[in-house]
């Protein structure tokens, strides 16, 4: 129905304003032939522009930062040859607190998509990356002695580590505690799976310790550990049972107080296709070949890892031809779940009383 109060006025613009709104905002409002400003565009214009902006939550970009400065100072000392540096209780914290502003970042709204570049990136320099490339090119310990005056030489046999007191080192668990306390973890993950799914287990991998380093070129007494890894003898093939066995995993996690597992093989487009399918046969988790899980907790030294290698979707046969070279046992199964842990740095309770006499020398 026409308004007898209309006849001769313009008619009124679409839904959302007429296109290149935007451009008219940039310049003078238009005019009609008496030279007066069109207020009706010019409101379309304002309604349409004058939307505000979410500004990126402030723990995003200390996500991202860390990540970035962390990951720098890693390589530097990978470049300048002491990637003795890098295997410290130092690195670790530092690692250990660039994850938990990720977290925290994953989850919180607005700053989930600079968390996410931030788990990219972590995943790409990180202890383990940059320290096993350092660890390939470090120097010779007799090429560093050469070169190290008496005092420094000293100070290359301290048997604590760089910035962290006895006292520090004697209050945290030891390799004992640790150990068990990773094997009753373990335990009851398999126990529960097995309950729910009928799997059963072989250990694929013995513990193995290796001296921590102190900090001042040398090795101290406290160890980084791996406990025994435990993998399924059967294939764990389906999308869904893959869910449903994290699921499973993280049920028992909490009950040992421990957070939940964080997907390592979904960068939500963080990370370069090319990385994701060298280290995990896909960009897409549908196609990947191996799904990597990972916890850890304040509370505990130890980082836990639960891995589904699914060798249905290696077309290229390189991820059973790693698995193949990594098995020490020809009977051991080439896929499936894989639990395995990483510990640093511990002491050894046999150890304590030399390391307290050793440390009150410095």
């Amino acid at each position: 129905m026409v308004n007898e109060y209309s006849d001769g006025a313009p008619p009124l613009p679409p839904p959302g304003g007429y296109r290149g709104a935007s451009r008219l905002a940039r310049g003078s409002a238009p005019t009609d032939a008496a030279g007066r400003h069109d207020d009706t565009t010019t409101a379309v214009e304002t309604a349409t522009l004058d939307r505000p902006r979410r500004r990126p939550h402030w723990l995003g970009w200390l996500a991202l930062g860390g990540a970035l400065c962390f990951g720098l100072a890693l390589a530097v000392l990978a470049l300048i040859d002491r990637g003795d540096l890098v295997f410290t209780v130092t690195a670790a914290a530092a690692q250990a607190l660039v994850l938990a502003a990720i977290i925290a970042a994953l989850i919180t709204p607005r700053a989930r998509r600079l968390g996410a570049v931030a788990l990219g990136i972590a995943l790409l320099g990180n202890m383990a990356t940059v320290g096993g490339a350092a660890a390939l090119r470090a120097p010779d310990a007799a090429v560093l002695a050469a070169d190290q005056t008496p005092e420094e030489q000293r100070w290359a046999e301290y048997p604590g580590v760089e910035d962290f007191t006895a006292e520090e080192i004697l209050a945290q668990p030891s390799l004992e505690t640790e150990r068990a306390a990773t094997e009753s973890l373990f335990t009851d993950i398999r126990d529960a799976l097995s309950d729910e799914f009928g799997y059963t287990w072989t250990q694929v991998a013995d513990e193995q310790l290796r001296p921590e380093r102190n900090g001042h070129g040398g090795e101290s007494m406290l160890v980084d550990a791996q406990f025994g890894a435990w993998r399924t003898n059967e294939p764990i093939h389906d999308l869904t049972r893959k869910r449903e066995v994290y699921n499973a995993i993280d049920g028992v996690l909490a009950e040992h107080g421990m957070p939940g597992l964080l997907p390592l093989n979904e960068a939500g487009g963080t990370v370069p296709d090319t990385s994701l399918e060298n280290m995990y046969g896909s960009a897409d988790p549908e196609e990947q070949a191996v799904w990597e899980w990972a916890t850890w907790s304040w509370a505990s030294p130890s980082q836990y890892y639960a891995v589904i290698t699914d060798l249905s979707r290696d077309e290229s046969g390189s991820f059973r031809a790693a698995a193949e070279a990594q098995r020490t046992d020809p009977g051991d199964p080439l896929e499936g779940l894989t639990l395995q842990s990483r510990s640093r740095p511990l002491l050894a309770e046999a150890d304590v009383d030399a390391f307290t006499e050793r440390m009150s020398e410095y």
